[in-house]
């Protein structure tokens, strides 16, 4: 409870009191506390892990009729609220959580304006329905483009700088591990995935890059090679060969 206040009434005998409650602890001022300690990490539990049957038996085998007999309000709460945090405590211990930083971005300012640029075309770009809109499509595919290439050209000249600051050994085997561990964590698969779901992925995907090639520019792809070939006399045909002939062919391999 915050505070209160009562209400003054000159008809009944009984003053009305409006509390004022609050639901959210206050938040502990960042930086340095008092004799020059740190401010206390966060804390929380870990419920997922929690042995759900053990911690209702815990708190099974806790007295709570001592609830019932005490009177005075305050230490029947008090009661409760440790006999919870007591079974808490022990299956569901209070951890350190770990404070996640912001990554600070290496980009330069331009790319920044560039990227940003892009999201607004993109923004756009697609309509109130879902679909794209194909004049600004071409416009927004030369900046992603952009944009990639120069993030790809960006992070090139960090690692050349930092290699050029400190040429070591060390710092060179620092950097191929970092970039490999970043290679490496785009090809993790799912575990769940099967060779059927590769086929699947594959032939869709050529029938999908299929769709998207525009029917005036489709060619035989066989032109060539048949104006290439064309007025020689060229023939091809299979014919049936023994089982001598084949077993001949297999040793000489």
């Amino acid at each position: 409870m915050r505070n209160y206040q009562i209400i003054k009434s000159g008809v009944s005998d009984h003053d009305c009191t409006t509390p004022s409650v609050r639901f959210h602890l206050e938040k502990k001022t960042k930086g340095r506390l008092y004799n020059n300690q740190k401010s206390a990490a966060p804390m929380s539990r870990n419920y997922n892990k929690m042995n759900k049957d053990h911690f209702l038996k815990d708190l099974a085998n806790k007295p709570w009729a001592l609830i019932n007999n005490s009177v005075p309000l305050d230490s029947a709460v008090d009661l409760l609220t440790s006999f919870i945090t007591e079974s808490l405590d022990k299956h569901a211990p209070l951890c350190k959580r770990p404070s996640k930083r912001r990554k600070k971005t290496m980009f330069s300012v331009e790319l920044r304006h560039l990227q940003r640029e892009r999201d607004r075309v993109k923004k756009e770009m697609m309509k109130a329905d879902g679909t794209i809109d194909q004049s600004i499509f071409q416009t927004y595919k030369h900046l992603r483009n952009k944009c990639t290439s120069r993030a790809r050209q960006e992070k090139r000249l960090e690692i050349a700088k930092s290699l050029e600051a400190d040429p070591s050994s060390a710092n060179i085997w620092r950097v191929v591990k970092s970039e490999k561990e970043h290679t490496e964590s785009k090809k993790t698969l799912p575990s769940n995935l099967t060779a059927d779901d590769l086929n699947l992925y594959f032939t869709t995907k050529i029938e999908r890059l299929q769709e998207k090639i525009d029917p005036s520019l489709v060619k035989d792809p066989c032109v060539k090679l048949q104006t290439k070939l064309s007025g020689r006399n060229l023939k091809f045909s299979f014919h049936r060969v023994s089982m001598r002939s084949v077993k001949k062919i297999v040793k000489k391999m």
